[in-house]
């Protein structure tokens, strides 16, 4: 009698064990929300576009003597004191930028004069 009172309680016990085992256990670092293709919060910066923009608009005298004789030095910046000129702060870099016939060239510069070249 005991035998048979005791195969249905163990039958059960290994039932709901293996029930139990079989539940998946989230993982801790998945995204409770799906992104779905096309989403734009997927799309990639393009390249050198800052979230801020710490620039402030400074006259020629201000720039550092290692800017000016980079400037004054080659003729592509022949017409650099008729530019606008920025002090990028965040970065500490020196922006000119020409406008002639409707389009805009901009160089970048260190502080120590030397320019900085923009990978496309």
């Amino acid at each position: 009698m005991k035998k048979l009172i005791l195969f249905p309680v163990v039958f059960t016990l290994l039932a709901a064990t293996n029930g139990f085992s079989q539940t998946p256990v989230p993982d801790a670092d998945t995204a409770t929300t799906v992104i779905q293709p096309g989403d734009p919060a997927l799309e990639t910066l393009p390249r050198g576009l800052d979230y801020v923009e710490d620039k402030k608009q400074i006259t020629s005298e201000e720039l550092p003597d290692p800017v000016r004789e980079t400037l004054e030095s080659e003729a592509r910046y022949a017409e650099w004191r008729q530019a606008t000129i920025f002090h990028e702060r965040n970065k500490d870099e020196y922006l000119v930028e020409f406008s002639k016939d409707g389009k805009t060239t901009t160089y970048r510069f260190a502080k120590d004069g030397k320019p900085i070249i923009q990978e496309e």
